[in-house]
């Protein structure tokens, strides 16, 4: 089993499970919250995400407004390009 935080999805993402410790420990980060906060919204709106998101967002709990979610996050980072420079090249000669 991985101890990789970032490994970790949960098994119904549109769902939190506020009795599993490392879960509620990713929608902290995932929606910006405190584990208080959370277990607030939680209490007040249910544990579907998408209430709890904006419960946060109305109350200013969160940083959850702009951010979406980790899976388009991860899509949309650029990725390093492989190309290599020519400058960055001993082995050329041109001038």
């Amino acid at each position: 089993m991985s101890h990789d935080p970032h490994a970790f999805r949960p098994l119904d993402p549109s769902r939190i499970n506020a009795l599993d410790v490392v879960e509620l420990r990713y929608w902290c980060i995932d929606l910006g919250c405190s584990e208080r906060q959370l277990n607030q919204a939680i209490s007040t709106v249910g544990d579907h995400v998408a209430a709890v998101r904006e419960f946060l967002n109305t109350t200013g709990s969160c940083s959850c407004d702009t951010a979406p979610p980790r899976s388009t996050q991860s899509a949309r980072r650029r990725r390093p390009s492989t190309a290599v420079d020519s400058r960055d090249d001993p082995d050329d000669q041109t001038v």
